[in-house]
């Protein structure tokens, strides 16, 4: 149980992670948001997403060898 609820906290930060990654571009071109800002949001979305997708491959590595 702990795992699972583990991996949906995991999957909803990469999630964010993704959304971090694609939203600043769209909102630097309607001008909503300076560049600076755009490459801060998708510095923490990159790092998010990538630390989050290893823990979970991590996770689901070890369920698999687990007996």
């Amino acid at each position: 149980m702990q795992a699972k609820n583990t991996l949906t906290v995991l999957w909803v930060l990469a999630g964010l992670g993704l959304i971090l990654t694609v939203l600043p571009s769209i909102l630097v071109f309607i001008g909503s948001i300076t560049f600076d800002r755009h490459l801060t949001l998708m510095t923490i979305g990159m790092v998010l997403w990538f630390g989050a997708r290893v823990m979970i491959q991590s996770i689901e590595n070890r369920r698999e060898t687990d007996p």
